[in-house]
């Protein structure tokens, strides 16, 4: 008699199919795993098998299948907040706060603007001054370098 002892990450494995891929905006599911869990539930497979499958949890393999049930959404909706429109008013005090002579950007533009009492992000402030043209994006802040930790 033999036994074959299957480990965690072999059981149920799908040969051709790499689900550990990682997503370059760090979601869990891309459009094309979204279809494929609709497809394994048409084909009758258990949602905890999908679940552990897809590395998402069981709730949420059922949200997906009952959305699509009920509306027909076969497309994941846009992750995060909905970003709210510019004011004007804030929009012509942010320029003209930027064309007194001191120059400042947009943590200087923020402090000023707190002082008189209006409280505006400085990273909106900074998105108006973009559109606007008086500032831009600087390339060595885009991106945290991993390797620089390690260098004396």
């Amino acid at each position: 008699m033999f036994v074959v002892v299957i480990s965690r990450e072999d059981f149920l494995h799908i040969p051709g199919i790499d689900f550990n891929t990682s997503d370059p905006e760090g979601l869990k599911l891309n459009q094309k795993k979204f279809l494929w869990i609709i497809r394994q539930k048409e084909k009758r497979v258990s949602s905890s098998e999908i679940a552990r499958i897809q590395g998402i949890s069981v709730r949420y393999v059922n949200m997906i299948w009952k959305n699509y049930r009920c509306d027909g959404t076969r497309e994941l909706r846009k992750q995060g907040r909905k970003p709210l429109p510019a004011d004007s008013d804030q929009i012509d005090k942010i320029l003209s706060v930027r064309e007194k002579p001191p120059n400042a950007g947009a943590l200087g533009i923020e402090n000023y603007l707190l002082r008189d009492g209006i409280n505006i992000a400085h990273n909106r402030i900074h998105r108006t001054l973009k559109d606007a043209g008086m500032a831009m994006n600087d390339e060595k802040k885009k991106r945290q370098r991993k390797w620089v930790r390690y260098e004396r």
